[in-house]
């Protein structure tokens, strides 16, 4: 399993921050109940908690602005069992250049123009 440092898929600024850290591996246990028991464990709540420590550091802000973005948080009821998934979202602001949308691609945010061809009639 690759390290941060070593995942392209990794933001740059990220990496500068965590790319020590090892990869974490995932738990093999047996049921739900299991993996629910060894993360309610005193250890497992320390290491969530260091976790969203380094998380709320003055550092992260200077490593990762976030000027430019509009960061909220909204609950969703998950369908039909009803559980509430807290979902953290972070976007880009919106801009003439860039408006809000459902889905976006770099060449729609960047600094030149994107084309777009409008089918001819009869392209159906």
């Amino acid at each position: 399993m690759p390290t941060i440092a070593e995942d392209p898929r990794i933001d740059p600024r990220l990496k500068a921050m965590f790319g020590d850290l090892p990869a974490i591996s995932q738990l093999d246990v047996s049921s739900r109940e299991e993996l629910i028991e060894r993360m309610n464990r005193p250890e497992a709540i320390r290491a969530r908690e260091a976790a969203l420590a380094a998380l709320n550091t003055p550092e992260l802000e200077q490593i990762a602005p976030s000027d430019g973005l509009d960061i909220s948080s909204e609950t969703i009821t998950s369908q039909p069992d009803g559980n509430a998934i807290k979902v953290l979202l972070i976007r880009p602001n919106p801009t003439p250049r860039c408006p809000p949308s459902i889905t976006s691609t770099a060449a729609a945010c960047s600094p030149a123009p994107a084309t777009t061809h409008a089918a001819a009639p009869g392209d159906g």
